[in-house]
């Protein structure tokens, strides 16, 4: 076949496709105006109803949360009224006729008095039936004055309604708005009270909290779940503003304690203004709202878009939900199928160019010869590269591709920079490590002075008591200073072994006490290493609980026991002091010893962010369970 032939052919075959691709795509796109036309006219229709349905079903599961917070706060304080009810009644009952009815009367306040509940924010309150307050735990100054007149902050005379609901039902539940102690501004939180009748003396006991601090876990679980919700059609998301113009949550990004006005969100939408916020209040059922925005979309000229919002109030929460749409969106939909659209062409015009064969051959051909070609000059350029990389030395910087001797010789100067750096990097590094340990050595050092001086001073005191309250504080230095002499004698400056360090305790501890030689002291550890500032407050409490175990568990006993543990449970570790001597209190049992050891033992404990319990089983057992610490690097 003779080259004007072939070319002719080749002609043909891309003029036809040419042909054939122009009248398919005159055709496509007459369909596709067809198309834009009908969804331009049903978009603003379709958006509207998509919206409301999106807020109304966000708002429907929020108002079912605070439902069941209500619920919960109901229940809890009718049972907690409940009991305190049967206790006086028992009480009452038990008392009646032995001693005179103001005694009875007196000793049955005085029970209720010290009662608590809710993490201690609960307590009791007793009001006879003319008004007069008998018992108000947190305001005493109250007691025996008639508060007949009191009136929450919405202007509801709450004793009365407490009044009226034990005289027509013998229990009930009232409920009121106050001001919160400690929280500034015009905020009224919701509180509801459970009250019940006490007739031997025509008293009501009561009690109350308030709704938010409850539902605290509810409402946080809550603004999760919502800020996670998209809606189905473009890119509008939901948000969440207070009443007072917080923004809680904005396109799935929950905001730590809530950001003032005003709030620019995704693409440019601005968070509700305050006149809004306060017709939502006022009205929180859910409406449209037609407000102005600030900047376009697209940047094209013309008139600013208009934002339509549809918002609905959670009054219980404060709480506004809210989703949007803004007039340009369908600019900007139509924009995005017009993208589609001539990809869609693209594809198709380039699916029929492939009849055009013989260029494509010709093309591959060509491109193949070059790739190969320039696959063999990188693949030599990159083993040099790596090469260079590696040992921080120049690479040659002769290529038969001049753009690699170019690459090259920006690569040279770039490893020679990396050189210098690199060095800098480890003599800083050699240095910092120096004068980390040396920190760590002067201070096991001052400490070592330090806990001779209380042993010098310990010899000139007179009492035992005093010299046992030198030598806790001599126990305690010890304990600290065990960890920094492991940190400058060890590789790792960052991280305590402990299943060394226990052994090393155990050891301390068995020379401290006098005649702790008769006591099997027993320190154990599995291998974990953790981070040095954890690794002291182990070490303290450890050294606390031994300590009172040695001085207390064991006296007037020719032997004894002393087991300390520190083993891994889980994604926890487990502390554990336990002795066979006498055993723990009652009143150390029970929370209410407030002994200088219980106290650093419960804040160590605390500080660990774990939990602290105690048991006297034949012996005592302190055990104390905390997350385990991620290793530091």
């Amino acid at each position: 076949m003779t080259r004007p032939l072939l070319i002719l052919l080749l002609l043909t075959s891309v003029g036809s496709s040419l042909l054939i691709g122009a009248i398919w795509n005159i055709a496509r796109n007459a369909s596709f105006n067809q198309e834009l036309y009908s969804f331009r006219a049903g978009f603003v229709t379709e958006r509207r109803d998509a919206i409301e349905e999106f807020v109304g079903m966000a708002a429907a599961y929020a108002a079912l949360r605070t439902r069941e917070a209500d619920s919960q706060l109901r229940a809890h304080l009718q049972t907690e009224v409940s009991q305190a009810h049967d206790i006086i009644t028992a009480l009452y009952d038990r008392l009646r006729g032995t001693m005179p009815p103001s005694e009875v009367k007196k000793l049955i306040l005085e029970t209720l008095r010290p009662l608590r509940f809710n993490q201690g924010r609960g307590y009791f309150f007793v009001v006879d039936l003319v008004g007069v307050e008998l018992l108000y735990p947190i305001a005493p100054e109250f007691e025996g004055k008639n508060i007949l007149g009191l009136q929450d902050e919405s202007g509801t005379y709450v004793i009365r309604d407490e009044i009226r609901v034990v005289k027509e039902s013998g229990e009930g539940f009232t409920e009121g708005y106050w001001k919160k102690p400690g929280i500034s501004g015009d905020a009224r939180f919701r509180k509801l009270s459970f009250v019940k009748l006490f007739e031997p003396f025509d008293w009501y006991i009561g009690a109350g909290d308030y709704i938010d601090e409850i539902d605290a876990a509810t409402r946080a679980e809550t603004l999760t779940w919502l800020a996670t919700l998209r809606f189905s059609q473009g890119n509008t998301f939901l948000y969440s503003q207070t009443f007072e113009g917080k923004l809680l949550f904005s396109n799935g990004e929950i905001l730590e304690g809530g950001a003032q006005n005003p709030i620019t969100a995704e693409r440019g939408s601005t968070i509700l203004d305050p006149q809004v916020l306060k017709d939502i209040e006022a009205n929180p059922a859910g409406r449209f709202f037609e407000l102005p925005t600030t900047n376009a979309s697209i940047g094209d000229a013309g008139p600013l878009p208009v934002r339509t919002v549809f918002a609905i109030g959670i009054p219980s929460w404060r709480w506004v939900l809210a989703a949007e749409f803004r007039s340009d969106e369908i600019n900007l939909e139509i924009r995005d199928r017009n993208q589609k659209f001539r990809k869609e062409m693209l594809v198709r015009t380039f699916s029929i160019g492939l009849v055009s064969l013989a260029a494509a051959i010709i093309g591959s051909v060509f491109s193949i010869m070059m790739s190969t070609r320039l696959s063999r000059a990188l693949q030599a350029f990159m083993r040099e590269f790596e090469k260079s990389a590696l040992a921080l030395e120049p690479m040659k910087a002769e290529f038969r591709w001049s753009e690699f001797s170019t690459i090259a010789t920006s690569a040279n100067t770039i490893i020679a920079g990396r050189k210098l750096i690199d060095n800098d990097l480890r003599a800083s590094l050699a240095k910092e490590e120096m004068l980390v340990r040396e920190i760590h050595h002067r201070v096991k050092n001052n400490l070592a002075i330090i806990s001779s001086l209380i042993r010098l001073r310990s010899a000139h005191l007179e009492t035992d008591a005093d010299r046992f309250a030198m030598r806790d504080i001599e126990q305690r230095m010890e304990a600290i200073a065990m960890i920094h002499a492991r940190l400058y004698r060890g590789k790792d400056m960052e991280n305590v072994d402990m299943a060394d360090y226990m052994i090393d305790l155990g050891k301390n501890l068995s020379g401290m006490i006098p005649g702790s030689a008769r006591i099997s002291l027993i320190a154990r550890a599995d291998p974990l290493s953790l981070p040095n500032d954890i690794a002291v407050t182990v070490g303290l409490l450890f050294s606390e609980a031994a300590t009172n175990a040695l001085k207390h568990a064991f006296k007037n006993r020719p032997d004894g026991r002393l087991e300390l543990s520190l083993l891994e449970q889980g994604d926890e570790l487990v502390m554990r002091v336990a002795d066979n001597g006498v055993g723990l209190p009652p009143d150390a049992l029970s929370g209410s010893q407030k002994s200088l050891g219980m106290v650093l033992i419960n804040s160590l404990a605390e500080q660990l962010g774990g939990s602290l319990s105690l048991s006297s089983d034949g012996g005592a057992v302190i055990t104390v369970t905390f997350p385990k610490p991620v290793k530091k690097i």
